[in-house]
């Protein structure tokens, strides 16, 4: 209706008449002559009046439906427009794949319950997909039929406490863990589970085809006959981590000795005499925690077990028991191994459990081997040089240990130097000074020396040592010089181009003993990393927080 005149009607008074008739009804005075006769027609028009007003709410009772659908119209109109603005949005353009990556990394995020014992059936139902799911009904699809989404089932730790396990909460976990699960279709599933509660464990087990990877941590071994409705059902999996927080060394029943696919297995002390017979054959990868003198025998016979190409890594609590233990000799064709401490024990005892347990071995492909401390760096492991010496004789270390990895040894820089001339094709090799922390009692040691530098220098008068390095990783003190370390360095640089790859020589600065470089030695550095004959890099650390 642009440009329609607006109707009025005739019987209206102009402005100033009504002006006039307003402001008598605001007072009680007689009105003046020349408003009389005003008044007087008035009187006789009132019917007029009622029947224009009558006339006016007719044409607006005829034209009220129009204005309904103009409005209608013009908010159809509105709607169509953020519609249109939505479908340029660069969210909308955004590939399916790029969400789905988005949404995983919210999928185990949920937000802080207001009562504790609703944060685990939270995280179960995965809230933060189900929040996501509420923008759009692409984001609905995304997150609801995406199996993959769905794969991962973690149930952590806080399900022991007590005022959590109520039936109230057992029950919607239970509900919530089934859609999950369906969810899931037929993806293979990753678990981590922490808790012992039968119907959850049992309702995990009847999805045991699709496990590919599943740790679980339960408070006692016992727990593990709540799973028995896998056994048979494992065709997937390929990473299983069983640990028990009790002590027992009692045998127990598992679902798990006939699993095809799997390559790696992580099992504590407690669950040593009920692996027996693991597939050890098929296994890439085994490690056994929490052991102590009662399991170290059994484990080095596991070891032998093992399949050429494997890596094995134990840790143990070192008592002093162990050295008295009759180990036998053990011959194994692993080619990784990794020695761990889980405690803090003694200089002597570590020299005699080390020293005994290497006694033992002959590992005639060993390419890779290190020992580590679990309370590194208040608990530091001293050197068995005559045991290693011994097993790297036997061996033939000098023909395959291409990696040594000593961060957390105590050793003299002359041993160090007698080991690596033993060692020829060694490639990789990660030592450190040692100082005491502001934590722990410890110890200052010294082993990345002028001589150490010297030593590993490449010269022609004198026998090489490690000739084949290519990566040396060291934690040190920076107390040596700078032209010996250049030195160093200089001796060992590839020139490019070459099909050998260069020496990437990774030095970490102990807290507080960061320094820099002489200003000419750190150019030389630079110079030798723009050519990639060298690649030098620099790191500080910092103290660990306790």
């Amino acid at each position: 209706m642009v440009g329609s005149k607006v109707p009025s009607s005739h019987l209206l008074a102009d402005s100033a008449t009504i002006v006039q008739i307003r402001e008598l009804l605001r007072s009680h005075s007689t009105p003046p002559d020349y408003i009389l006769p005003l008044i007087s027609e008035l009187s006789q028009e009132l019917v007029r009046y009622d029947d224009e007003i009558s006339r006016w709410e007719d044409e607006i009772s005829r034209i009220r439906p129009r204005l309904r659908q103009v409005e209608s119209e013009r908010t159809a109109l509105n709607d169509y427009l953020v519609d249109c603005r939505s479908l340029l949005a660069p969210i909308r353009r955004m590939p399916t794949e790029v969400l789905v990556a988005i949404f995983a990394l919210c999928a185990d995020h949920p937000r802080d319950a207001n009562d504790r014992r609703w944060k685990v059936v939270q995280r179960v139902a995965k809230q933060p997909l189900l929040i996501l799911s509420q923008v759009c009904k692409r984001w609905h699809d995304v997150a609801l039929k995406t199996p993959a989404l769905w794969n991962t089932i973690v149930l952590g730790e806080f399900f022991y406490k007590h005022e959590i396990r109520t039936p109230e909460v057992i029950e919607k976990v239970l509900r919530q863990l089934k859609i999950v699960l369906d969810r899931g279709q037929n993806v293979p599933l990753h678990l981590v589970i922490e808790v012992d509660h039968p119907q959850l464990l049992e309702l995990l087990a009847r999805y045991s085809e699709r496990w590919k990877t599943a740790e679980f941590i339960f408070s006692s071994s016992p727990i593990v006959r709540h799973l028995a409705g896998a056994k048979g059902r494992l065709p997937a999996l390929e990473t299983l981590t069983l640990h028990s927080l009790d002590s027992s060394r009692e045998k127990r029943d598992h679902p798990f000795e006939a699993a095809p696919r799997l390559r790696s297995l992580r099992f504590s002390g407690t669950f040593l005499p009920s692996f027996e017979k693991p597939p050890l054959p098929q296994l890439d990868s085994v490690r056994c925690v929490d052991l102590d003198e009662r399991d170290i025998a059994e484990v080095l016979v596991t070891m032998s077990r093992m399949a050429h190409g494997a890596a094995f890594r134990f840790a143990f609590y070192g008592t002093d028991r162990i050295s008295l233990l009759d180990l036998p000799p053990i011959s194994s064709h692993i080619i990784h191994l990794s020695v761990e401490i889980m405690e803090t024990i003694e200089e002597r005892d570590v020299i005699r459990i080390l020293g005994h347990i290497l006694a033992s071995l002959t590992l005639p492909h060993l390419r890779d081997l290190s020992f580590r401390s679990e309370y590194f760096p208040s608990n530091l492991m001293n050197w068995p040089q005559t045991a290693f010496l011994d097993l790297a004789r036997r061996s033939s270390f000098n023909n395959h240990l291409h990696s040594l990895h000593l961060w957390q040894i105590v050793i003299a820089d002359t041993e160090l130097i007698t080991c690596l001339l033993a060692l020829p094709v060694l490639e990789s090799l990660a030592i450190s000074d040692q100082r005491t922390t502001s934590y722990y009692a410890g110890v200052n040691h010294h082993l990345i020396t002028d001589t150490l530098l010297s030593r590993l220098t490449l010269q022609p008068v004198s026998p090489p040592i490690i000739p084949r390095l290519r990566s040396l990783l060291c934690r040190t003190r920076l107390q040596f010089n700078d032209t010996v370390f250049l030195e160093f360095l200089l001796s060992r640089r590839v020139e490019q181009p070459s099909d050998v790859p260069p020496l990437i020589c990774e030095m970490r600065s102990l807290p507080g003993r960061h320094r820099e470089l002489d200003q000419a030695v750190a150019e030389r550095v630079r110079e030798l990393r723009v050519r990639q004959e060298v690649i030098v890099l620099f790191e500080v650390e910092v103290d660990k927080e306790f």
